[in-house]
């Protein structure tokens, strides 16, 4: 990941002014860079991935560096899998990686605690 910049989460980090729409929960999304709310997005979920959104103004200025950037889900996945081939040799099953962020001591643990989350 060296020379790449993580693309910003596009959520607050506390929820707030939830609506529903057509029956969905949804939660305010803002711009990445000039961070004003522009919309709705549904609200995050176990499954949900990332959104990211630059408004039009920012996108015009902006829009060619977001390509060298990185996903912080994509981001957090090199970090844990290079941890796991340093720590264990190899890629541990999911089973076996519940197992290890369950005990608070190992390096898994302490990665899952420290990682950014969104709204």
């Amino acid at each position: 990941m060296p020379g790449q910049d993580i693309l910003p989460i596009c959520t607050a980090r506390e929820v707030r002014g939830r609506i529903m729409i057509d029956g969905v929960w949804c939660i305010p999304l803002y711009c990445m860079n000039c961070h004003k709310q522009h919309g709705y997005r549904n609200e995050p979920g176990p499954e949900s991935g990332y959104v990211g959104y630059l408004c039009d103004p920012c996108a015009e200025k902006w829009s060619p560096l977001v390509g060298t950037m990185l996903i912080p889900d994509e981001a957090f996945a090199q970090v844990a899998t290079a941890e796991q081939l340093e720590t264990y040799g190899r890629i541990l099953s999911p089973r076996e990686q519940a197992e290890a962020i369950a005990d608070p001591s190992t390096s898994l643990a302490k990665l899952a605690r420290d990682r950014p989350r969104a709204a």
